[in-house]
């Protein structure tokens, strides 16, 4: 993966080994950095999505509330996100379902280390 960095941009490793570029700047390279994103922003797609930047997942606990759900997904590394989602019954997922999450760079916000 290979792309050219604007200046008001960086590459974030994830523990995963996932890379995101992200819209910010002035941090060290190497630095430890910790990242927020609120749940609703998080995006949890069926396991055959193309995307790019995703990290693979279980639904571990899905709960209902009313128009929307909320989805407990864990990592392969045993970290749990969770994501508020529309309920719509295209992407109707059930427990123990093979997972992408997206993270979109653009919404996420650096707390620092």
């Amino acid at each position: 993966f290979r792309r050219v960095l604007f200046r008001s941009e960086m590459s974030v490793r994830l523990s995963n080994g996932a890379l995101l570029i992200m819209p910010i700047s002035g941090h060290s390279v190497g630095a430890r950095l910790r990242l927020a994103l609120r749940p609703e922003d998080v995006d949890i797609l069926p396991a055959s999505s193309l995307v790019q930047t995703g990290l693979d997942g279980l639904v571990h606990d899905i709960v209902f509330l009313g128009e929307r759900q909320l989805l407990r997904v864990q990592l392969a590394d045993g970290k749990m996100i969770e994501a508020v989602q529309i309920s719509t019954k295209s992407h109707a997922f059930e427990r123990g379902a093979a997972v992408k999450i997206n993270l979109p760079a653009d919404r996420m916000r650096v707390l620092g280390a």
